[in-house]
């Protein structure tokens, strides 16, 4: 069994979230990211990728999605993102 609320695509060396994700992709399967990014689904070995850093705008929209408070120090709130 695959936990979907758990499944975060990987793209420009961030780990993105995407909304309602309601099975896992088929290769080639366009995902838009809650960001907005759009990407093709392809799977690859974790041992061919460095480790992800998180997307803030995917977590900022995630957060407002569940009611879930947001700081006004939030990295997707500044100027730059971390």
């Amino acid at each position: 069994m695959i936990d979907l609320a758990a499944v975060h695509p990987v793209s420009g060396g961030r780990w993105h979230r995407v909304d309602r994700l309601q099975r896992l992709p088929k290769p080639g399967e366009l995902l838009t990211m809650m960001c907005g990014i759009t990407e093709q689904a392809e799977f690859v070995d974790k041992d061919d990728q460095s480790t992800p850093q998180t997307c803030w705008l995917c977590d900022l929209a995630y957060r407002r999605q569940q009611g879930v408070p947001v700081l006004p120090d939030h990295p997707a709130l500044g100027p730059q993102l971390s």
